[in-house]
C-alpha cells in the first residue's frame, strides 16, 4: 500500500518536471507537421552532404516536391518563429536579394537527444 508521503513525493516530482513537460510538447507540436519535419531533414542532410545548412525556397521546394509556395512560407515561417530555421539575406552576383534558410543548433541538439542523428546519417548514405 502506497502512503499519502510517498502520493505526495510522485506528485511533487512530476510538476518538477512541468516545465520540461511543456518545452517537449511544443518542440513536437512544432514538428508534428510532416512539411516542416521535412523541411528540418532536408536542411541536416544538406548540411551533412554538401557541409551547408542553408537552402533556397526553390530548393527545399523542389525536394520536398511540394507544390504550394504559401505553404511551404507558413511552414518555413513556423521553423523561424520556433527558433529551428534562420532566414539570412543572400546577395547574389547580379545583386538580387533571397533568403537562405538554415537550421540552428537546437536541431542538430534534439536530433542528438532522440537519438536520431547516427540514423539520419545513415540512412543518406545508404539511399545515394
Amino acid at each position: 500500500m502506497t502512503s499519502g508521503i510517498d502520493v505526495g513525493r510522485q506528485v511533487d516530482a512530476v510538476m518538477s518536471q512541468t516545465k520540461t513537460i511543456k518545452k517537449w510538447a511544443s518542440v513536437f507540436d512544432v514538428l508534428g507537421n510532416p512539411i516542416r519535419l521535412g523541411i528540418l531533414l532536408v536542411l541536416f542532410a544538406s548540411n551533412y552532404l554538401a557541409g551547408t545548412h542553408s537552402l533556397t525556397f526553390t530548393q527545399i521546394k523542389t525536394v520536398l516536391g511540394t507544390s504550394s509556395d504559401a505553404g511551404l512560407s507558413y511552414h518555413l515561417a513556423q521553423l523561424t518563429k520556433s527558433g529551428f530555421v534562420i532566414k539570412d539575406p543572400y546577395k547574389d552576383e547580379k545583386g538580387r536579394v533571397f533568403p537562405l534558410y538554415r537550421s540552428t543548433e537546437k536541431v542538430d541538439r534534439l536530433l542528438e537527444d532522440l537519438g536520431l542523428a547516427e540514423t539520419f546519417r545513415d540512412y543518406i548514405k545508404s539511399n545515394l
